[in-house]
């Protein structure tokens, strides 16, 4: 395989960050950041990345140089730099794995591990190479240094005879710096001084070898006490030979390990502490479970893991920047090592989640109320430089009973279900405990295997959209519909929106999803808006994921090309969750939407905390009552006030009402008494395939739009 040329892969990154499989591209990034890691996918045939995530660490600041974790691709030229040495470590081969220097723009050379493998190649195919590189200079300098200390330390030689007169032969002069006695003292008293400054354990392990005949050649690493009581670090190398007595002779050359060791102990300590926090790393994590199981199984005690997510890490990056992100852990990171006992351990894994593991209790009630108090360490707001923040965290509990640990009770098992439970927590809205139970982990996979499934729903035609006709109150004619999105899963049926929308809006799929909704609906209403003429109207979900990608309004129009329909016969539906995040953003954007005269309409109004401030200044048409206000119109005399509240309001600023989720004829009575533009629900139709809304549509026209009046369309 020839090494080819890759071209510029500026405009090959991923918008969001996110790769091929979905993953959310927020923590994917922190990921690769935090790793000083690059990651692609590359299309060997063309040379071009169809994906690429990763290369810089945006925490650092100008200056801080390698030993602070300077960034590790600095200019976009660089990302190009890397992907060539990979392609030219290939050679041709289908695996990938190697460590070299990469020269960067800025004229330094940096070290990367690459390692990564080329898939679906065959004879006619170049394949498609992924692989990651990940950035090992820091590591690599380290190792230098220790080469370099341990080629300039001094050395100690010394000749010992046994035997009869037992005693030093020759010692060097280098003795009066690693023992504190001078030469004459080493022949006149060394044996003595040797077994009294050598450790015991290591004299044990010398004896054993001598008496073994197994010394020739090896090293003894250990702690050797000077005449001041100061102590050296040394190694000690043994050669031996037999004198014409028959005698053992051994020469001894002994260095000064104490710079190499230190080092060694400066790196063990960075493999095993997570450099912002100071927290364990999870290699730390790792090396320790296996005691922290013996002592579980010797106590008796109940164990247990706890993953705690600080709940919207992500607006704290965003809406106060990385440094302040950056000290929130920090803090987070402490106020939990002071809520554990001294026994536990707090774990930092990565990005803003940590791992407890609370040892030590006598029973389950116990382990469930320790597991629940780590809510309560965030009572009180967390001082920054950026002011007094209000934290709140998700936690996922897996409890380990005293007993003999099973195969099940492995370090990964037990950490895949307290991430299982974690996500169940923040599911519930965050800020709340959740234990694992045995439903979670069938509930997970069955997650995994749908979210695999979605990713060819797209591509493999399985998406269908149903329209639910949208009435108009006035004279109950159809003034259009809502477009909303079904999958016919290959095994599961038919499956809605809640099934699978949610999934598709936390791994990014949404995107797709939306763009593919967009111009179905859009090519579908092009046909029937005609039809009923003005004032119709196709309303499509938009999701917050589609209003942060970086063309919408190009997608926008390309869908109305395409379709040749109006934009004033669309309709875009958000919900106050999709712009809560960065709500000038969303502003921007959505104004954009406006000026090519397609319409908005602000979904479940009613419901949010700040709906009524955001019609000030969102470029809004419609709004949608939502359902559990409908459904109160007959019973609840606090729904009719907001009700019609919100009509009032609406009309007032010029702005359409539509009720959702009518379905009783006293409610359609209710809401035309109180002026309501636009209704949907049951009482008219229940979402139906495309064949039968033009049959609908065609059925109202006929009937001049009295079809309506006997209360259903369709059931």
């Amino acid at each position: 395989m020839d090494v080819m040329r890759v071209p510029s892969t500026t405009s090959h990154v991923v918008p969001d960050g996110s790769s091929p499989t979905g993953e959310p591209g927020g923590r994917l990034e922190a990921l690769m950041a935090a790793a000083g890691a690059l990651a692609w996918e590359l299309d060997l045939a063309g040379g071009e990345p169809i994906w690429l995530a990763g290369g810089h660490d945006g925490r650092n600041q100008p200056g801080d140089g390698i030993a602070a974790g300077e960034p590790s691709v600095a200019d976009p030229g660089d990302r190009e730099r890397v992907l060539a040495a990979a392609l030219a470590a290939l050679g041709g081969s289908r695996w990938l794995s190697s460590t070299l220097p990469v020269t960067m723009a800025d004229g330094t050379t940096r070290w990367y591990a690459l390692t990564g493998q080329v898939v679906a190649a065959d004879e006619a195919s170049a394949g498609r190479m992924c692989a990651i590189a990940l950035d090992v200079t820091r590591e690599r300098e380290t190792l230098d240094r220790l080469r370099m200390h341990s080629e300039q330390a001094r050395e100690l030689i010394v000749r010992l005879r046994t035997g009869p007169h037992l005693g030093f032969e020759y010692v060097s002069p280098a003795c009066l710096y690693f023992t504190g006695y001078t030469e004459k003292e080493m022949y006149d008293n060394g044996i003595a001084y040797a077994f009294g400054a050598v450790e015991p354990s290591a004299v044990a392990r010398i004896r054993e070898d001598l008496l073994r005949g197994s010394i020739e050649g090896k090293s003894y690493d250990f702690p050797s006490r000077r005449k001041d009581g100061s102590v050296l670090w040394v190694r000690a190398t043994f050669r031996q030979s037999v004198d014409e007595a028959g005698h053992l002779l051994l020469e001894i050359a002994v260095r000064d390990i104490g710079q190499m060791r230190a080092l060694e102990l400066e790196v063990t300590r960075l493999r095993l502490t997570d450099g912002l926090t100071g927290l364990l790393s999870r290699q730390a994590l790792e090396e320790q479970w296996p005691l922290l199981r013996e002592r579980a199984q010797v106590s008796g005690t109940w164990t247990v893991l706890a993953h705690v997510d600080i709940d919207r890490f992500g607006l704290v990056n965003s809406g106060l920047g990385i440094s302040a992100g950056d000290q929130l852990l920090k803090s987070v990171g402490h106020r939990l090592a002071q809520s554990v006992g001294a026994g536990d351990l707090v774990v930092r894994l990565g990005s803003d989640d940590f791992l407890l593991v609370l040892t030590g209790l006598d029973s389950r009630r116990s382990a469930l109320r320790s597991a629940r108090s780590l809510t309560g360490a965030f009572v009180e707001p967390i001082a920054g430089d950026s002011g007094r923040l209000s934290v709140t965290v998700s936690v996922g509990a897996s409890l380990i009973p005293p007993g003999p640990w099973d195969a099940g009770d492995g370090l990964d098992s037990r950490l895949a279900e307290a991430d299982v439970a974690m996500r169940a927590a923040k599911a519930r809205g965050g800020n709340g405990v959740e234990v694992f139970a045995g439903g979670m982990r069938a509930e997970a996979r069955d997650k995994v295997e749908l979210l695999a499934a979605l990713r060819d729903a797209v591509d493999q035609n399985q998406l269908v959209l149903f329209y639910q006709p949208i009435v108009r109150l006035s004279d109950q004619a159809v003034a259009g519909a809502e477009a909303l999105v079904r999958w016919e899963h290959p095994r599961r049926g038919l499956l809605l929106p809640g099934e699978f929308v949610g999934l598709a809006e936390e791994t990014g799929w949404i995107v797709p999803i939306g763009a593919w909704v967009l111009d179905t609906a859009c090519r579908a209403a092009q046909a029937w808006t005609g039809i009923l003429g003005g004032g119709s109207a196709i309303a499509v979900n938009l999701s917050a994921r589609q209003l942060g990608t970086a063309d919408l309004v190009g997608a926008i129009t390309s869908a109305l090309d395409r379709s040749t329909l109006a934009p004033g016969d669309l309709v875009l539906e958000i919900t106050e969750t999709a712009f809560i995040d960065d709500f000038d953003a969303a502003v921007w954007t959505l104004r954009r939407v406006s000026d090519l005269g397609v319409h908005l309409a602000l979904d479940d109004f009613g419901t949010g905390y700040s709906s009524l401030a955001y019609l000030a200044q969102l470029p809004i048409d419609r709004v949608k009552i939502d359902r559990s206000m409908v459904a109160g119109l007959e019973s609840n005399p606090h729904s009719r006030a907001v009700v019609a509240g919100i009509v009032g309001m609406a009309d007032a600023l010029e702005i359409q009402t539509i009720a959702e989720g009518v379905e009783s004829v006293e409610q359609l009575r209710m809401l035309v008494e109180l002026g309501c533009d636009l209704a949907q629900g049951f009482l008219f139709s229940r979402p139906v395939p495309l064949s039968e809304m033009e049959q609908l549509v065609a059925r109202d026209v006929a009937a001049g739009g009295k079809s309506t009046r006997s209360r259903k369309l369709h059931h």
